[in-house]
């Protein structure tokens, strides 16, 4: 296995399961593994990380140089925080559909038990998910950094034109495009969940290691958003990724050069389908 190995892992795009794959491994092969965390990214304006229960403060790095002496990262960090101690060769990356993505996580937050809320108390990104409707979680400006274009955030942390309490103006969604793009193209291997078993393999020919990956953290089934609700939120849903859309559908074609964009699109279309009929009744 690689010895130096980073996963930008956006939440709800099976990182999961692919880092179960890659600890299995690194214990093998006797690698050391930062301990699984996220750093500030997905919190947007928040910053009372001290008032988490402390079992939830322990899994947020504050100071991601420390992940410097790791061999293998595997947690929510963006790629700012995976270049302390590698290259961007040593990053792989795995990007699901998005609007998907985004109904998978609104979904998987709905499913928690009282006590999985309590212990991210007072951040109450999940809780909103449970009260609020689905436009009004999207639109919520503390929620930003975790539903709108949240690959893109990954990759262009800092970059002025993505606030952190707030979407992102439209207007710049071309621009961010592709500097997002820039930074994808400059990493060690970038694929897409739906590309399924293929994805997979060309993963594991990478870290040069056959990883068995499963399914791990999956949005429980339940059809927790009506209709006239998902109707109401759609037009937020194609903002809140549009940019991400377009990373998805690079990424696709680049592995799959021989089919058309707007084949393409129309896969990434059937992926939003499958999980919007899911949990939308």
């Amino acid at each position: 296995m690689r010895r130096k190995v980073g996963l930008l892992h956006v939440p709800k795009a099976a990182g999961s399961s692919l880092s179960d794959a890659l600890r299995r491994s690194a214990l093998d092969n006797g690698l050391r593994i930062a301990p699984p965390a996220m750093d500030r990214t997905l919190f947007g304006p928040y910053a009372d990380f001290d008032s988490l229960p402390p079992s939830t403060r322990h899994t947020i790095e504050l100071d991601p140089t420390r992940l410097a002496d790791a061999d293998v990262v595997l947690g929510h960090y963006s790629l700012a925080s995976l270049r302390h101690g590698r290259d961007d060769a040593d990053i792989v990356c795995v990007l699901r559909e998005p609007r998907a993505r985004l109904l998978s996580l609104y979904a998987f937050w709905q499913s928690w038990t009282a006590e999985q809320h309590a212990a991210w108390d007072p951040y109450d990104a999940s809780r909103r998910a449970v009260t609020e409707p689905l436009s009004d979680f999207l639109r919520h400006p503390a929620l930003s950094a975790q539903v709108d274009n949240v690959a893109a955030r990954f990759l262009l942390t800092g970059d002025s034109r993505v606030p952190s309490d707030r979407m992102i103006d439209p207007a710049d969604h071309e621009a961010l495009s592709a500097a997002a793009l820039n930074q994808l193209a400059g990493l060690g291997h970038v694929d897409t969940v739906e590309a399924g078993s293929d994805g997979w393999r060309r993963i594991s020919a990478w870290v040069d290691v056959e990883l068995v990956v499963g399914n791990q953290n999956v949005t429980p089934p339940g059809q927790v958003i009506g209709a006239d609700e998902f109707n109401d939120a759609a037009t937020l849903i194609e903002q809140s990724t549009a940019i991400d859309q377009r990373l998805w559908l690079a990424v696709a074609s680049a592995h799959d050069p021989q089919t058309s964009a707007d084949q393409l699109r129309a896969q990434g279309a059937a992926a939003f389908d499958r999980q919007r009929a899911k949990v939308v009744r």
